[in-house]
């Protein structure tokens, strides 16, 4: 199945360290990503995080106590046009 990659800007604060970082997301060809496709990039780079404010698009994680994170905010997302899959048959 055909999959859009976007690329996400994210403000990562770690501690007292403010990071300004980019993640890819797949999904959909036909759909831009939801707040599932974010908390699944997350997972595939070891964040297991929550949405706390939908508004703002921040995430926290899901298990504050031992976790170095303390927030990710979604800057902005735009469609990766350059990304492409060849099919082999």
């Amino acid at each position: 199945m055909d999959k859009a990659k976007y690329i996400a800007s994210i403000e990562h604060v770690d501690g007292t360290v403010k990071t300004i970082k980019e993640i890819s997301i797949f999904c959909d060809p036909s759909t831009s990503p939801n707040v599932g496709d974010f908390i699944q990039a997350f997972k595939e780079q070891g964040m297991d995080m929550e949405l706390k404010d939908y508004i703002n698009m921040v995430f926290v994680p899901v298990d504050r106590a031992s976790n170095d994170h303390v927030s990710i905010r979604i800057i902005r997302t735009f469609k990766d046009l350059t990304y492409h899959v060849n099919k082999r048959k």
